[in-house]
C-alpha cells in the first residue's frame, strides 16, 4: 500500500492508495472510506497531483515515476476494450521501425475510437472479431502492469490490414520497406508459420497476398 499522512489540526489522518498502478473508482473510494466525504477527498487528491485521473473511473498514483513502467500500454487495454496494443506503437516496441511512437495505437473488434488523456493520446482501430485474437501476447515487464500486445508478426499484419492500394507483391514490399521503413534484418526473424495463420484467419485476398509477400521477404 502507498500510505499518505495528512495533519488536520491535532489529528493525523492516514490512508493508503490501492496497490495497483492503475486503479478504478471503487478501489479509490474503498481506500478513502474513513473520510466522511470521500468524493471531496478524491477531488482534492486530483488537484494536488497525488492522484491522476486517466478517464472517468480510472486513476493512477500521480507521485510514481510512470515513465519507468509500461503504464501507457496497460492503460490502453483498460481505457477501451477488448483491445491490444499494435500498429506503430507495437512496431516501435518490437524494434521493427526506427521511430519512437508518440501515440499509443491499439486494435479492437469494437468501434474505432480515440481518447486524449493526461497519459497521452490513445487510438483504437477496428478489425473483424474472427481476425482479432490471433498473434496477441501478454507481457508482464513490471509487477502490476501486465498488458496485451500484438506479437511482431501480428503488428506487421495489422499495418498491412489497414494499408490501402496494395495490389501486388511489389506494392506490399515497397510499403513495408520504403513507406514504413521496417528493418529488413528484423523482418527475417519473423515466423512465417504465424504470418500464414494470421493471414488465413483474416481470409481476405488482400491479407493472403500480404502474407505471401511478407514470407518472400523473410526467406
Amino acid at each position: 500500500m502507498s500510505t499518505i499522512n495528512r495533519l488536520n489540526g491535532n489529528v493525523t489522518t492516514t490512508f493508503s492508495l490501492p496497490d495497483e498502478v492503475i486503479f478504478d473508482y471503487t478501489a479509490l473510494m474503498d481506500a478513502l472510506k474513513r473520510y466522511s466525504r470521500p468524493r471531496d477527498k478524491v477531488t482534492q487528491l486530483i488537484k494536488t497531483g497525488i492522484v491522476t485521473r486517466i478517464k472517468k473511473g480510472m486513476y493512477v498514483d500521480g507521485r510514481k515515476d510512470l515513465r519507468a513502467l509500461p503504464v501507457r500500454e496497460a492503460a490502453a487495454n483498460l481505457i477501451y476494450g477488448p483491445s491490444y496494443v499494435s500498429l506503430q506503437f507495437a512496431l516501435s516496441s518490437h524494434g521493427l521501425i526506427p521511430e519512437a511512437a508518440i501515440q499509443v495505437t491499439s486494435v479492437t473488434f469494437k468501434k474505432t475510437k480515440q481518447y486524449r488523456t493526461p497519459l497521452g493520446d490513445f487510438i483504437y482501430r477496428s478489425v473483424p472479431e474472427k481476425y482479432y485474437p490471433y498473434g496477441v501476447i501478454r507481457r508482464a515487464e513490471a509487477p502490476g502492469v501486465p498488458y496485451l500486445i500484438a506479437c511482431p508478426e501480428k503488428a506487421v499484419m495489422d499495418m498491412l490490414y489497414f494499408a490501402i492500394d496494395l495490389r501486388s507483391m511489389r506494392d506490399v514490399q515497397s510499403y513495408l520497406l520504403d513507406d514504413l521503413r521496417l528493418d529488413e534484418h528484423s523482418l527475417r526473424d519473423l515466423d512465417p508459420a504465424i504470418i500464414s495463420e494470421i493471414a488465413e484467419a483474416a481470409g481476405t485476398p488482400k491479407l493472403l497476398l500480404c502474407g505471401r509477400a511478407l514470407r518472400r521477404i523473410i526467406k
